[in-house]
């Protein structure tokens, strides 16, 4: 008998470190996981105006930035990200959570689509970690797409999130403790103040401190 409690980790094919990507998608055992999916399909084909949206459905909408983004630090290891974009009817506000290398993506001559779930306070629709492109791509909007596709992509967003929160950390740490390095180094050891852990950064032999710094925080 299949037991549906079991933890997600200990599901053949996931591991620890899927299981803790499926962990922030809510998922923490086999239940969780078979059932994820409310239904089969989304309607990411027909666009909604601002005005229209409904208080906790899924909806497309197609939108310009007001302005850049903001980015501010709630606490410890925590950015909230806000974008607040407009069309005809109205404007709204988007938040992603440390997602920091999203804050230089949306430029306010661009018109953007963005399908997410909607919520409502006061009379103010927002959204939150959307799906997005530009107007006229339509990878991952402008048609019915199966949920499974949804799952997949949230997790490579995560497994990139991560993958650029690291790469951040990694220049801060050069910028940091970089004046100890030896020309020539190919490796640097560092305190990973966040974590309270000692980690150790590839360099670049080829470049100084600096420059294996910068070269982090443009990936």
């Amino acid at each position: 008998m299949i037991d549906l409690e079991k933890d997600i980790k200990f599901v053949k094919g996931v591991g620890p470190n899927r299981a803790t990507l499926l962990n922030k998608l809510g998922i923490y055992n086999l239940k969780d996981l078979i059932t994820y999916f409310p239904r089969e399909h989304e309607d990411r084909g027909k666009p909604k105006t601002i005005a229209e949206l409904e208080d906790g459905q899924e909806a497309l909408i197609c939108a310009y930035p007001v302005a850049r983004m903001n980015e501010v630090r709630i606490r410890g290891n925590l950015t909230l990200c806000k974008l607040i974009v407009r069309d005809e009817t109205g404007t709204m506000q988007i938040t992603w959570y440390n997602q920091s290398y999203l804050k230089n993506t949306f430029k306010p001559n661009e018109r953007y689509k963005f399908f997410g779930k909607v919520s409502k306070k006061y009379g103010k629709a927002e959204m939150q970690s959307p799906v997005y492109e530009l107007e006229f791509s339509n990878k991952n909007t402008g048609k019915i797409i199966c949920n499974v596709k949804k799952y997949d992509l949230q997790l490579r967003q995560m497994k990139d999130t991560e993958k650029r929160d690291k790469y951040k950390v990694y220049g801060e740490l050069i910028n940091t403790y970089g004046y100890g390095v030896e020309a020539g180094a190919k490796s640097m050891k560092a305190l990973n103040y966040y974590t309270n852990e000692t980690i150790i950064i590839p360099l670049d032999n080829t470049l100084t401190p600096q420059e294996n710094s910068q070269k982090y925080f443009d990936k």
